[in-house]
């Protein structure tokens, strides 16, 4: 019995220790509190500026000259122990682009490590009777899985929770494409950073 007892305690105990949901999403907000903070004071001071911009623009055939605006914010050099300079670790992205004659919106922020830790997109419902209704989804991200998925509906003022935790399959697809751009984002600040800038 007295076994059982302290097997359940250090359970119990262990459980405790292991970082919840909840407190990861806060952790997750927090970081991009502060990063947003960072862009601003860039924004001010152009001496601080960690700024990349791509512009991809083709013309697809049947919808016309299409624009993909996507802005990447990195943190400064950093050296290590030894003065050797670190390459910077892209924070933030965000792209704007519009296809159709619809908006669309997302948002990326990896943490101090260069892990993908929070995706947000706002694009137009997919169905042409919902009028000007858009959908935002929130993606929070641990280990490159998502551990949190949160889709709504905003038509005018009004919020209307679309899914929580069960995805439909057109969502799903969604956000394994959102995933996949947040990783091609990353490669290609990679690859300029390794093979575009010069070393210092």
């Amino acid at each position: 019995m007295r076994n059982i007892l302290l097997q359940s305690l250090l359970a119990l105990f262990v459980f405790s220790l292991l970082p919840t949901q909840a407190q990861n999403v806060v952790s997750i907000r927090e970081q991009y509190e502060k990063v947003q903070e960072n862009i601003r004071q860039q924004e001010e001071i152009a001496e601080m500026r960690n700024h990349m911009q791509l512009t991809f623009m083709h013309n697809v055939p049947g919808i016309g000259p299409q624009t993909f605006n996507y802005d990447l914010y990195f943190a400064p050099y950093e050296t290590n122990g030894e003065g050797i300079t670190l390459p910077h670790q892209l924070r933030y992205a965000f792209g704007k682009y519009n296809v159709a004659a619809r908006d669309f919106y997302e948002e990326y922020l990896f943490d101090k490590s260069g892990q993908l830790i929070y995706i947000f997109s706002r694009c137009p419902l997919e169905s042409l009777e919902e009028g000007n209704a858009l959908k935002e989804t929130r993606i929070y991200l641990q280990n490159h899985k998502p551990f949190r998925i949160k889709i709504d509906k905003i038509s005018g003022d009004q919020t209307e929770p679309v899914h929580d935790t069960n995805i439909s399959s057109e969502d799903s697809e969604r956000v394994t494409a959102l995933m996949r751009r947040a990783e091609t984002l990353f490669q290609m600040f990679d690859t300029v950073q390794e093979k575009i800038l010069p070393d210092f």
